[in-house]
C-alpha cells in the first residue's frame, strides 16, 4: 500500500494541522511556526493547503501531503480536483 493510500484511509481526503503534526511527530504549534519559515520544505507543505471560503481552519490535501513526504516536493500538475463537498472536515464550525 502506498503512503497516499494509507494516509487517506486513516485521515480522509483532507488533514487538519493537528493531524499533520501527528503524522510528522511534531507539536501543532511547532508545525505552525515551521510553516512560516522561508524554506523549500515549508513552501512545499504550504502548497498543499486547501482554502475554505469563510473559514479560519487550515486543512491540507492528504494525497498531496503524501507526495511531499514521499518525494520531497509537490507536483504542480497534481493539484486536487476534489472539492470540500462531502468532506467531514469541509464544514466550518
Amino acid at each position: 500500500m502506498q503512503l497516499a493510500e494509507l494516509l487517506t484511509k486513516q485521515y480522509g481526503p483532507f488533514m487538519t494541522l493537528k493531524q499533520l503534526a501527528m503524522v510528522l511527530h511534531r507539536a501543532p504549534n511547532g508545525l505552525r511556526v515551521s510553516l512560516y519559515a522561508d524554506s523549500e520544505w515549508a513552501r512545499n507543505v504550504r502548497a498543499t493547503r486547501v482554502r475554505q471560503k469563510g473559514c479560519r481552519h487550515v486543512i491540507f490535501d492528504t494525497v498531496r501531503i503524501a507526495g511531499v513526504l514521499g518525494q520531497g516536493s509537490v507536483d504542480a500538475g497534481a493539484k486536487s480536483e476534489r472539492g470540500l463537498a462531502g468532506s467531514s472536515q469541509g464544514d466550518c464550525a
